[in-house]
C-alpha cells in the first residue's frame, strides 16, 4: 500500500519548482504559490506517521520522496535554465 500518488505529485511540484526557479518573470511568485500548493507534504507527512510500524516501507517512502523530489528540482533546474 505505497503512496504512489503522493510521490508523483511531490515529484511534480519539485520539478516544476526547479523549471522555474531560473525564470525572471512577474509570474515566478505565483509559480512558487502553486508548486506548494500542488505537492502534498501534509498528506505525506500523515503516511510516514501511518507507516511508522513497518520500518521497510517507511524508509522506501521518506528517502523516495526525499531523494527523488532533490533530483526532481535539479533536473528542472537543469532544463529551466
Amino acid at each position: 500500500r505505497f503512496p504512489h500518488g503522493i510521490l508523483i505529485v511531490n515529484l511534480a511540484g519539485s520539478f516544476l519548482l526547479g523549471v522555474t526557479a531560473n525564470q525572471e518573470s512577474d509570474i515566478t511568485f505565483l509559480l512558487f504559490g502553486f508548486c506548494g500548493a500542488l505537492t502534498t507534504w501534509s498528506a505525506f507527512a500523515l503516511d510516514l506517521f501511518e507507516e511508522r510500524r513497518e520500518v521497510k516501507l517507511f524508509a522506501v517512502n521518506l528517502f523516495g520522496n526525499y531523494l527523488l523530489g532533490v533530483f526532481a528540482a535539479l533536473l528542472g533546474l537543469w532544463i529551466g535554465r
